[in-house]
């Protein structure tokens, strides 16, 4: 079962999943908190629920999970990385500010940034308060009538984005991981240890992993099915190879702050462009850097990138 509902975000609809289980069924994905996407799911959602599984704490997916939890009794279930996330959204926000400011983002585009993130997640998102979450990793089976669904552990969009695929059918649930007609964006942002994750190596890593599955069918978060994924890894790839030429362009000899790059890539960013902008350019400077073509230098807290 699946239900298409409107966001306000530029991404589009998202899509939810629903599976029956042993004793009710698993809600894959909540939507966003919005009067419309509320009703749309309080009138297509089965009963008994059994759980809710979410790929990842962004507000499209996580939104309204903690209002059906509590609706139909029945537990949340999300990687612990992103829980805690939720639960510090003072510290996030600071954070990412940290993060924007070694980018060298301007001080007062720093400041909308912030308001943008802060209003997202108040406006769009339901505090997981009063119901039982429980900690996704990697491995966790549910066991529904179609077989065993499987957690996969797919780190890179966010810090604890998971999968969840029906390994005997080669069905393959993919949240933000895998999208047919978008590439996903490795977000910017902390990990575990307070450094700046270096998102998009991660991305391509758990690309890699789920490229070596026999998949046949992919659900993902947004747009339609598709059954190709191959060939939809093969654009994937191809893109992010024209990507990276692209930031090898703007650099030169004089050494530049990720947003200073990101601006030229993407000259008409705006708000909430610019965190996706600079999340996108800053995971390939990692590539670059990785691949010993640029020079990594710091002043002053900011980063800058030069042509090695």
């Amino acid at each position: 079962m699946q239900l298409t509902v409107p966001t306000p975000f530029p991404v589009g609809p998202v899509n939810l999943y629903a599976l029956q289980g042993e004793k009710g069924f698993y809600l894959i994905d909540a939507g966003v908190a919005t009067p419309e996407a509320r009703q749309l799911i309080k009138d297509w959602l089965p009963a008994p629920l059994q759980g809710i599984l979410v790929t990842h704490g962004h507000p499209d997916h996580l939104g309204l999970a903690a209002e059906i939890a509590r609706e139909h009794n029945c537990p949340v279930y999300l990687n612990e990385d992103e829980f805690q996330r939720l639960k510090e959204p003072g510290s996030q926000a600071l954070a990412r500010a940290e993060l924007l400011i070694q980018g060298g983002v301007p001080g007062e585009m720093l400041a909308e940034l912030t308001e943008v993130y802060q209003k997202s997640r108040q406006s769009y998102v339901v505090p997981l308060q009063d119901v039982e979450v429980r900690a996704l990793k990697a491995g966790d089976v549910f066991e529904t009538v179609q077989g065993p669904l499987e957690t996969l552990f797919t780190p890179g969009h966010s810090a604890g984005h998971c999968c969840f695929y029906l390994r005997q059918h080669g069905i393959l649930y993919s949240g933000d991981h895998i999208l047919s007609d978008i590439s996903p964006n490795p977000i910017l942002d902390k990990g575990k240890d307070g450094q700046r994750r270096r998102s998009m190596l991660e991305y391509l890593q758990s690309v890699e992993m789920v490229a070596a599955l026999p998949v046949k069918l992919v659900y993902p978060g947004h747009g339609q099915p598709f059954t190709d994924l191959a060939a939809v890894l093969e654009r994937f790839r191809d893109y992010h190879q024209q990507r990276e030429q692209t930031v090898m362009a703007a650099l030169d000899i004089t050494p530049q702050t990720p947003y200073q790059i990101a601006c030229q890539v993407y000259p008409d960013m705006k708000a909430l462009d610019v965190f996706l902008g600079i999340s996108k350019v800053w995971g390939h400077l990692d590539l670059l850097e990785q691949e010993g073509k640029v020079t990594v230098t710091a002043k002053d807290n900011v980063h800058y990138y030069s042509l090695r």
